[in-house]
């Protein structure tokens, strides 16, 4: 399925991965199961946007032990996403 990002959600989703990576952001929105319930995002869309976010630290060269510090602290929200 196709998602359509808002530049709302987008400015939600910088604050979460800022907050996510112990940024001086604070996210005090909505959980991951309530943003994400109805949805129906699969783990073909999840495993996208994490090629998507690969891509873009690719980009702004960051480390690949930064990326899977990253990564690693975005695995646990998985199961709040997927499928909700």
């Amino acid at each position: 399925s196709t998602h359509c990002i808002s530049s709302a959600a987008s400015d939600v989703y910088k604050r979460q991965m800022c907050m996510l990576v112990e940024g001086p952001c604070i996210y005090d929105g909505d959980s991951m199961v309530a943003i994400h319930t109805g949805m129906h995002i699969t783990e073909k869309d999840f495993n996208h946007v994490v090629d998507l976010l690969i891509n873009a630290m690719n980009e702004q060269d960051v480390s690949h032990s930064l990326q899977n510090d990253i990564l690693s602290r975005m695995a646990p929200l998985r199961d709040e996403i997927i499928k909700m």
